[in-house]
């Protein structure tokens, strides 16, 4: 089961920027859920690559993850993934790269589709990875599906 939680993407790092009260209110918010659904894995649309474009040094997703000893993944390609699977950024060409990131991330869980998954993804790709999981023949459950500026 793949449970999926779509966030503003600044919920997944803090910087100097950052609301670190509502940071906090998701990471308790995260802990609970991955206790309660006995998850064996969250796993986040987000790169060590952005995580250091974000000027931030770690994501509150693996934060938590390695706090309940659980396994954590980052799942978005970074730019030269990107740029070797010919994933074009945000858009380019009138393109769209939803659907080629989507597949990225699914092959990033897929070894654990069977087992209990939070995935973290931006809100614009919630309904879109939904769709992706449940073509895969995965069950999927949506927690939280728009998690914007305030939790």
């Amino acid at each position: 089961m793949i449970f999926l939680i779509g966030v503003d993407h600044r919920f997944q790092y803090a910087n100097d920027d950052s609301d670190m009260s509502a940071i906090e209110l998701f990471r308790r918010y995260l802990k609970e859920q991955a206790a309660k659904l006995q998850v064996v894995l969250i796993a986040e649309e987000f790169s060590r690559e952005a995580l250091i474009n974000s000027r931030a040094s770690s994501s509150t997703a693996k934060n938590i993850a390695e706090s309940i000893c659980i396994e954590h993944r980052f799942c978005d390609p970074d730019s030269s993934e990107r740029k070797a699977l010919g994933i074009p950024r945000k858009r380019e060409n009138g393109q769209n790269n939803f659907q080629m990131r989507e597949k990225f991330w699914f092959d990033k869980i897929a070894d654990k589709i069977d087992e209990p998954i939070i995935f973290i993804c931006g809100n614009d790709h919630l309904e879109s990875f939904k769709e992706k999981v449940i073509n895969e023949g995965c069950e999927v459950e949506v927690l939280q599906p728009n998690i914007r500026t305030r939790f």
